[in-house]
């Protein structure tokens, strides 16, 4: 995958930490976390629906994301001690990931956005 941006630096409770690159397994191993993090009941949690059931998942996504692509700051966070981040230092670190990583992120996977293609009428040929 290309760069398009450079990497983010992340800066939380005055550390600041540096991206590793995206690649195809850390694109998987991200969505593996995910289904870790969540006891493997990602999917069920998502069809409730609830305010507080997308805010844990943005957590989720947020956390595993982290975990495979900044490892250093959940190094320092311990990351057997994440679920007792406080919210206000998870929405620290949110506001972080959502200023910083998420445009880099979705940037570095705009490949995956539907492209508009010229349709091809099979009947015709």
């Amino acid at each position: 995958m290309n760069n398009l941006k450079s990497k983010p630096v992340l800066d939380f409770k005055s550390n600041k930490y540096q991206l590793k690159e995206i690649n195809i397994g850390s694109l998987l191993d991200i969505e593996i976390m995910k289904a870790e993090l969540t006891g493997g009941r990602y999917g069920t949690i998502v069809s409730h629906g609830t305010v507080i059931s997308n805010w844990n998942l943005d957590n989720v996504d947020m956390f595993s994301a982290l975990m495979v692509l900044c490892p250093d700051l959940m190094s320092d966070i311990k990351v057997e001690g994440w679920r007792l981040l406080s919210i206000v230092e998870i929405e620290e670190l949110r506001g972080e990931y959502k200023l910083k990583f998420v445009p880099w992120f979705e940037e570095q996977l705009s490949f995956l956005s539907p492209k508009t293609e010229k349709k091809i009428d099979r009947k015709t040929e």
